[in-house]
């Protein structure tokens, strides 16, 4: 007989093999979030390096310098919330770190040089394309017990040349109009000042001037009957209302399609060898149909009305003079020579005579787009991130208080807040500045062209609302100190240390800055960061008391001044002539943007921040030393308030003293709200990110489901509620008549507050409006624990209704978009304290 084989089961024998599996199942799960997130970090890097690779592309094509494009491929991937080192590709990064790798190629993909862009020194000749490549890691959390501490994240782009087809109109413009990069003057010369022409005309987006010309389209035809309305298709009917108003109306409809004039219409110049160099797209050599009727319609209105209010750059066909179309019907052509960016600032196509007035902003024959075509979708995906600046109102004890008044001194406190002088102080009335629509004169002497009334000239105004009777300074209660600093490019003067000292201080004020020994005469320039500078080193070296009765003193400075910020932290006054050399040194002196160093472009060549952002930085530095600090600031007379609100601890900390009449108003508002008995506080800066200890816990019917922090509504171009499906998770909690709200949540990525509809709920290409709120607490201990709704929309730096935003296929990377930011605040007239 043979033996039994069968094992005797023994009892935990399975133990070891269920407690393997809860490991393979743990590590499964914990693979699959680490994969989750490095797919996300490597989503993030694609969009990134794509974005990089076309600002890169748009650099090189607007001239900029090798550092400075560099700069801007940087700012661009560290928007997108990528951290690189501009390295060479075999460089280690450190975890959660990338390596960039920048490259100008030429027409064949080769690289032209070894270097990483930005450190070239000179941009290569014949750069067609750039190349950008991420490389790096990802921390793991679970995988690393399957020896996998980091996963691997990368992208690659090239961006290259492209003609322009969005946002391409039809409206010919003579290039006989444009010589050295601006509109050349007109021949008539009765027309060389406004409205006609502008030679240094000022846009908030660029740093330095454009040029402004009023475009007559009979003068720009110059043929009866031909006139500056093109038409892309050869089609008679192509030309019609309706079909103008297509083509006007963003952001254009050139790729529909478009036709050459053919055969070559001009008996009296030769044609290139190949006619059309590249049929059926817009170029250099290529004639265009003339459109022979002049509409006026409501459409074509519209559009055009949409181009002024939403600032869009127009890219239009730069020609020479028409000829005869062959083309029956149609009866004129226009050899295009290149083309160029304007904006529509108005126009008048009623009358004899219309005209457009145009911005010319620079040429436009190429720019930068994807070497891979992006996915083609009939839909867009949307997403936003969202911003809001946090508010509260603070309770303030009756503290005493040690102020800080820093005192502009400089020459244009002698004028009046008219802006006018007297020339030698005595003589003919000058305009030292400009008011109103009245333009300013150079008034050759500064400060020495003195208002000829004392008692009207800035100086003495603000001096005697300062130490008047009723004045600022016998406001002033028991333990209370205060110290002067008053400021030109002259001199930067302390008066004595703190002191309670009211006739002591007065004779301060009264004898800061005066000019031969005039107390209400000044002169000199405006050094606005060595004044806050000076401020910063006295706080450090000279602190206020410690103590009155027992009570520690709260320090509130007050910053005052009449002029544009216009001497470096060195000491050198800033003539800009590297930006603003069209201006003369007096103008430029004294002209903001001339001041101040704007995003994207270089600084000046000594690397130091203009004035205006020096003075930014350095009140930063005083307000992030001393917390408790508050700062406030009044700009008198009709002084550029660029970059003052920044100065501010908070924007609602800005005074405009416009008039005379006001500034002793304005400084018992501020003595007021320095005294309390409640402040109104904001974080001082810009936040997309809400911790469990500031979400808003608010009453029905305004309390939120748990991970949404607010909604952004959605309209159509006619401000009509577009109905948006819910995406969010779980039921659709919105009420019917807000099917256009879309759950404001946090990234699972970067935990940043925003918005998105995915590809399959996407938008149309077109014009759309927003609006929107999030929640927020202000907790304590900072804040005073009270939960806002934050729903007053910010549209370059001012309140608005609506916010308008644009879809279009072609700026898609792919198939979703990312709009600028939301941002909100709390709305008009909220009030943070009783």
């Amino acid at each position: 007989m043979f033996a039994s084989m069968r094992r005797t089961k023994k009892p935990g024998q399975s133990i070891p093999l269920i407690a393997l599996l809860i490991v393979v199942l743990i590590g499964a799960a914990g693979l699959a979030v680490d994969v989750g997130n490095d797919y996300a970090q490597q989503r993030n890097t694609v969009r990134a390096t794509n974005a990089a690779a076309l600002a890169g592309m748009n650099a090189v094509i607007r001239g900029y310098d090798d550092q400075s494009i560099g700069k801007v491929i940087q700012q661009s991937l560290k928007s997108n919330n990528v951290d690189g080192i501009y390295s060479d590709p075999n460089a280690q990064a450190l975890p959660n770190q990338r390596t960039i790798r920048a490259l100008y190629l030429d027409s064949k993909g080769n690289p032209l040089a070894r270097c990483n862009i930005g450190t070239c020194g000179n941009v290569p000749t014949g750069v067609t394309y750039i190349q950008i490549e991420v490389n790096g890691t990802v921390d793991t959390y679970f995988a690393r017990v399957l020896q996998r501490p980091t996963l691997p994240v990368g992208a690659q782009a090239f961006a290259g040349r492209c003609a322009p087809i969005d946002g391409v109109y039809p409206i010919a413009v003579q290039d006989s109009t444009i010589a050295n990069g601006k509109f050349a003057p007109p021949a008539d010369t009765t027309k060389r000042v406004e409205p006609y022409y502008n030679a240094n005309y000022r846009d908030p987006n660029w740093p330095v001037p454009l040029s402004k010309r009023r475009i007559y389209i009979d003068d720009n035809a110059a043929t009866p009957g031909n006139f500056s309305f093109l038409r892309w298709r050869s089609a008679q009917n192509a030309g019609n209302a309706p079909e103008l108003a297509a083509m006007l109306k963003a952001p254009g409809n050139l790729s529909a399609g478009f036709n050459e004039v053919t055969p070559w219409p001009d008996p009296g110049s030769q044609p290139p060898s190949s006619y059309p160099l590249k049929p059926g797209e817009l170029n250099a050599d290529d004639w265009v149909h003339g459109n022979s009727g002049r509409s006026n319609s409501a459409d074509v209105r519209a559009a055009l009305d949409e181009h002024i209010a939403l600032h869009d750059v127009m890219i239009l066909p730069l020609v020479k003079p028409a000829v005869e179309d062959p083309d029956p019907g149609i009866n004129s052509a226009f050899r295009v020579t290149g083309l160029g960016a304007f904006y529509l600032v108005g126009y008048d196509l009623t009358g004899s005579n219309p005209y457009f007035d145009f911005v010319y902003i620079g040429e436009a024959n190429s720019s930068a787009c994807l070497s891979t075509p992006s996915v083609a979708s009939n839909k867009l995906g949307v997403s936003g991130p969202v911003f809001f600046w946090p508010r509260w109102g603070a309770p303030q004890t009756q503290q005493p208080i040690a102020f800080q008044v820093i005192m502009d001194v400089s020459g244009s406190m002698s004028w009046n807040f008219q802006g006018q002088g007297n020339m030698n102080g005595t003589g003919a009335t000058l305009q030292c500045e400009p008011y109103g629509n009245v333009p300013a004169v150079d008034c050759p002497h500064g400060g020495g062209d003195y208002w000829k009334t004392q008692s009207e000239r800035r100086i003495y105004v603000l001096k005697e609302a300062l130490r008047g009777a009723g004045g600022f300074i016998e406001k002033m209660r028991d333990g209370d100190v205060m110290r002067v600093l008053a400021f030109s490019d002259g001199s930067i003067s302390a008066g004595p240390g703190w002191t309670g000292d009211k006739a002591a201080l007065k004779d301060t004020v009264l004898n800061a800055g005066k000019y031969n020994n005039n107390p209400y005469l000044t002169s000199g320039g405006t050094p606005g960061p060595q004044a806050l500078q000076k401020a910063v080193q006295q706080f450090a070296s000279t602190p206020p008391p410690a103590q009155y009765n027992g009570q520690a003193y709260r320090k509130v400075v007050i910053y005052l001044t009449d002029g544009v910020a216009n001497v470096f932290l060195n000491g050198v006054t800033n003539d800009a002539r590297d930006v603003c050399s069209d201006l003369t040194v007096t103008v430029a002196r004294n002209t903001a943007l001339c001041q101040y160093d704007v995003d994207g472009y270089p600084a000046t060549a000594s690397k130091q921040r203009r004035p205006i952002s020096e003075m930014i930085n350095q009140a930063s530095i005083l307000k992030t030393t001393y917390s408790d600090l508050q700062l406030f600031v009044v700009a008198l007379a009709n002084v550029n308030p660029l970059g003052l609100d920044f100065v501010a601890s908070s924007p609602n900390m800005l005074y405009l003293a416009k008039t005379s009449t006001v500034v002793d108003d304005i400084l018992t508002l501020i003595f007021g709200k320095a005294l309390g008995p409640c402040s109104e506080k904001d974080d001082g800066k810009w936040l997309n990110y809400i911790d469990p200890a500031h979400t808003a816990a608010l009453n029905p019917p305004n309390n939120l489901p748990t991970g949404i922090y607010g909604y952004v509504y959605l309209f159509d171009s006619n401000k009509t509620p577009l109905n948006v499906p819910w995406s969010g998770a779980g039921a659709d909690p919105r009420p019917a008549a807000q099917k256009n709200a879309v759950p404001v949540t946090q990234d699972g990525f970067d935990g940043k507050l925003g918005f998105e509809i995915p590809v399959a709920d996407g938008l149309n290409a077109g014009l759309y409006y927003m609006q929107g709120y999030v929640q927020y607490k202000a907790a304590l201990p900072d804040g005073d624990g009270a939960s806002r709704i934050y729903s007053g929309p910010i549209v370059n730096g001012s309140a608005a209704d609506y916010v308008p935003f644009r879809l279009t296929p072609e700026q898609v990377l792919g198939s979703a978009v990312v709009l600028d930011p939301l941002r909100l605040d709390l709305p008009n007239g909220f009030k943070l304290c009783p």
